[in-house]
């Protein structure tokens, strides 16, 4: 059974080749492709390390009416970052250090606690779903934050806002599936990781059309579908469309680059 995450759905684009070589790494291995493990990168790390923290802030507002536990959630989330660069890790330009890494987590956390959380009316957080939509693919995801008012929000930290339609519309589309209602609206609160030597410029909400999200998911779900499917009939690699423009082309980025999986480079 091959799985489909709504979190592939928005970068898919980019590359295929790539998106394919980090999703189904154990498939591609069996059939003999060799697949390069990387080092975890630092804007996950952070991303995961936020996620934890901004989710016990929002389960502590659901169950008690108010934010008052942001310190904990910092510690939380440093905590976490320790877990995550423990077996290494890759930092950037952006984050160059652990110490600089903790100071980002600070920084955005305490801007959720105080810019983000009171605009929230958590019904639950990290929810996840799953559906079958082909008899041997299914499609899953875990949508950060749904409100009170039906809304389906998630939190971003990268180095750059980047527009997340299809990733939403997925979310949306699978909550119809077991709710049997579309979300009544869809948003990323973006709060950037912002190199310590510039000006941190707060957080965005970016808001989007839930008809248009859905229907962007919708299209990355049956072109994905598509593609893995000719793939596992022809296992020819060109299955998935190869993308050398793309900025991820490189050895530190794709664990597809310069293998017998991707050579074109």
């Amino acid at each position: 059974m091959l799985n489909i995450r709504s979190s592939m759905l928005t970068s898919y684009c980019d590359c295929p080749r790539r998106a394919a070589a980090k999703q189904w790494r154990k498939m591609l291995e069996d059939m003999g492709y060799t697949i390069k493990r990387l080092p975890f990168s630092i804007g996950a790390a952070i991303g995961t390390s936020v996620h934890v923290s901004s989710k016990l802030i929002l389960d502590n507002k659901k169950n008690t009416g108010v934010i008052n536990n942001v310190s904990e959630s910092i510690d939380l989330g440093i905590s976490e970052l320790d877990n995550q660069i423990s077996e290494g890790i890759q930092y950037d330009s952006t984050t160059q250090t652990k110490n600089e890494a903790q100071q980002q987590i600070q920084t955005i956390i305490w801007t959720f606690g105080d810019h983000v959380a009171p605009t929230i009316n958590p019904r639950e957080t990290e929810i996840y779903r799953k559906a079958q939509i082909e008899p041997e693919i299914t499609f899953d995801g875990s949508c950060d934050i749904e409100t009170s008012e039906d809304a389906i929000i998630d939190t971003k930290s990268g180095a750059r806002l980047r527009p997340c339609q299809a990733q939403l519309g997925g979310y949306s589309i699978l909550k119809k599936s077991t709710s049997g209602t579309s979300a009544s609206a869809v948003s990323q609160n973006y709060i950037p990781r912002t190199a310590l030597k510039k000006t941190f410029p707060g957080p965005i909400n970016q808001i989007y059309d839930v008809g248009l999200c859905e229907r962007a998911a919708f299209a990355m779900i049956h072109c994905i579908a598509r593609d893995v499917k000719t793939f596992i009939k022809t296992q020819n690699p060109w299955s998935f469309p190869a993308n050398p423009m793309s900025m991820m082309c490189s050895e530190k980025w794709c664990p597809a680059y310069k293998t017998n999986f991707c050579d074109l480079q």
